[in-house]
This record gives C-alpha cells, sequence and structure tokens, in this order.
C-alpha cells in the first residue's frame, strides 16, 4: 500500500511492507501522477518499508533524474540500517538525500527554496533590480 499526503508544498509518499517489483511499480506510478500535477517535491518516507528488492531501486534514481528535470528531487526518509545496506549494496546510496524523518526531509526543501529568494536580494535584503 502506499499513501500520499501534502505538508509544505512538499508530497509526502509512504509505501509500506516489501517494495518488490510490483510495489515500486505501484511508487513509480504515483511518482509520475505528482509530476503531471507539477508537485515535484518529493519526500519517499521509508519508515513502514521492511525491505527493498535490490534489483528496483534502479526506478528511484530514474525518477530523481526526471523529479530534477522538472526542477524538484526526490529524497528518502526515515530508512532503516537495513534498507541503507540495500541501497548501498545496489550502489545508489550517493544519488540521495538520506533524512532521519519526513520533517527534516521537509525542511530541507524549505531551506533549499528560502537560499533560492536570497540569491536574488543584496545584502541589505532588498531585490536587485535589472
Amino acid at each position: 500500500m502506499v499513501t500520499v499526503e501534502s505538508k509544505e508544498n512538499v508530497a509526502i509518499v509512504s509505501p509500506s511492507g516489501e517494495l518488490g517489483h510490483r510495489q515500486m511499480v505501484t511508487v513509480k506510478n504515483v511518482i509520475s501522477e505528482l509530476l503531471r500535477t507539477k508537485d515535484t517535491n518529493i519526500v519517499l518516507d521509508l519508515g513502514g518499508v521492511e525491505h527493498i528488492n535490490h534489483m528496483t531501486v534502479g526506478v528511484l534514481v530514474e525518477r530523481r533524474i526526471r523529479l530534477r528535470s522538472h526542477g524538484g528531487d526526490l529524497r528518502l526518509a526515515r530508512p532503516s540500517d537495513y534498507l541503507v545496506q540495500i541501497l548501498r549494496f545496489a550502489g545508489v546510496h550517493d544519488h540521495f538525500e538520506i533524512h532521519a524523518s519526513v520533517e527534516t526531509a521537509i525542511e530541507s526543501y524549505l531551506d533549499k527554496q528560502e537560499e533560492t529568494v536570497l540569491a536574488g536580494q543584496n545584502k541589505s535584503g532588498v531585490p536587485f533590480q535589472h
């Protein structure tokens, strides 16, 4: 089962149980639908996931690349040590920002948005004029 909720303009995708081939297709389709609706900042909450088939994690890398090409990202939250080992074994661990909680993953998007806003301002906080 996969649930989706939104907080602070970030979509939280929460699968549960085992992520085998069939379940990973569901996750891929959910992310595709979010992308179609312009929800490109996504947190994949792995707190309810017991196991990921290492042969399916490439789907997550592909979805992340697609989201990034549309100005978003896919960040992972709450993976168990066991899941992190699977990601390392599959060679994809370094492709993701991994957060201890959903809240810190959401905050990382908010921090990025704040940096983007500040990039258009000088030190006084006044926007640059072109």
